[in-house]
């Protein structure tokens, strides 16, 4: 054995496989973190604009519950056209011919248990000349129709 020795080589190792091209499972992880992205930006922008929207919806409340009350008119009946508006613009645009009692029975499937009797309150007082109703049940209402409906 001794006289074999230097007759022997080195072993020589194989060139390091390089990391291009790139296994299916890695086109696989890249396209799955492409479409997460896109749906992630989607969900975004969805959000972003339902929230802008709701901003200047309550906005626009704010402004039509001002002039409401400088003109000195039924804060039940403003909310009660406020709301109709709304349906029509973002709901259903078919309840702008729906009679009084088909739009007081939607009203009523929209509102949540909680503000039944305060939207019955609305619905009574909207053609009295004086309405009981405060703003801040006013704005109640129309607050929780912006959120269940956008």
């Amino acid at each position: 054995m001794p006289g074999n020795l230097p007759q022997l080589h080195d072993v020589i190792l194989p060139a390091s496989p390089g990391w291009w091209p790139l296994p299916w499972t890695a086109w696989l992880l890249i396209l799955l973190c492409l479409l997460a992205a896109v749906a992630l930006l989607y969900t975004g922008l969805r959000l972003w604009k339902r929230l802008r929207t709701r901003q200047q919806l309550s906005r626009a409340w704010q402004e039509a519950l001002k002039v409401s009350l400088a003109r000195g008119e039924n804060l039940a009946d403003s909310v009660n056209c406020f709301l109709k508006r709304l349906s029509i613009q973002y709901r259903n645009p078919a309840t702008g011919n729906w009679s009084q009692e088909t739009w007081s029975d939607f009203l009523q499937s929209q509102i949540p248990d909680s503000q039944q009797a305060l939207l019955r309150q609305m619905l009574e007082e909207r053609y009295q000349a004086h309405s009981n109703l405060s703003q801040e049940q006013a704005s109640a209402l129309v607050q929780s129709c912006i959120r269940r409906w956008l």
